[in-house]
């Protein structure tokens, strides 16, 4: 499974940060580059929460270096991001509770730069028309007494949003010196256009990306001995990942490629396609 589908806890209810790089043991799998295990935090005999809100604009960042190559200004951007923790005793010393919420919400343009048919158009799959007025119309390969193909620029922002609501939720109980449970649920939402990165897709081919995921897990810690001790742990898991298509899951995909003006070769992109980023 990918990293990208994985939950990601909140940073605010992390309390630890293991990184594993080799000599992996019989536990772990899957990884062959390193491992980074996280350990969320646990409620303490005192109530103690906290609120924050972080917020950035795109007043704050540089242009891209593509961007000020192809004489476009900062595209919109704006991250509002607000989150809580609180935790604390359900029966002092013996039974602890702590929950973490935030939501992330990306508000993102990027740019659409494609060169697209200009004149007659097919009824059966619609095209922007060119809107670059300071681009020509450009024949495309005339050969044989035949005209080409005749395209133009066309150049729009595309709103990308990326939205996402993460939640944990952890209870401890120390049944005696010698047991204790720890429960976790995990849950993430996210829906993400932030993949798409303009350039030379038209903005019908965006895939929103959704991911879907909830997980319970159970440890109980054993003490045997001041030399012994046993865990075990039991996790249930689900990823629900799906694709919205804003041009309709059965709206056909065209890819062309062919070299603009004063460019390399490239593929340009029409319609909705899961083959391309």
């Amino acid at each position: 499974r990918g990293a990208s589908f994985r939950f990601q806890p909140s940073i605010d209810a992390i309390s630890e940060v293991q990184v594993v790089t080799n000599q992996f043991s019989a536990e772990y799998g899957r990884a062959s580059g390193g491992r980074v295990n996280l350990g969320t935090r646990s409620g303490t005999n005192k109530f103690r929460g906290r609120a924050y809100y972080y917020f950035r604009d795109e007043s704050l960042n540089a242009n891209t270096w593509n961007n000020n190559r192809r004489g476009y200004s900062r595209p919109a951007f704006q991250n509002h991001d607000p989150g809580f923790t609180f935790g604390g005793p359900i029966v002092k010393n013996r039974l602890f509770f702590f929950t973490a919420y935030e939501y992330d919400n990306i508000k993102e343009d990027t740019i659409v730069d494609a060169w697209v048919l200009s004149g007659s158009a097919n009824p059966q799959f619609a095209l922007p028309a060119p809107n670059d007025p300071t681009a020509p119309i450009v024949n495309l390969n005339p050969s044989g007494g035949f005209p080409g193909v005749q395209v133009g620029h066309y150049i729009t922002p595309v709103d990308t949003p990326a939205k996402k609501h993460i939640f944990s939720q952890r209870v401890d109980w120390n049944l005696n010196g010698a047991h204790n449970f720890t429960f976790n649920y995990q849950l993430g939402r996210s829906n993400d256009l932030r993949a798409f990165s303009g350039t030379n897709r038209i903005a019908d081919s965006l895939i929103g990306r959704i991911r879907n995921t909830d997980a319970f897990n159970l440890t109980h810690n054993y003490t045997v001995s001041s030399k012994l001790v046993n865990q075990v742990r039991f996790q249930y898991s689900t990823l629900d990942p799906s694709s919205a298509q804003s041009a309709g899951a059965t709206s056909p995909a065209v890819l062309v490629t062919f070299t603009p003006p004063g460019e390399s070769s490239q593929t340009q992109v029409f319609g909705s396609t899961t083959s391309s980023s």
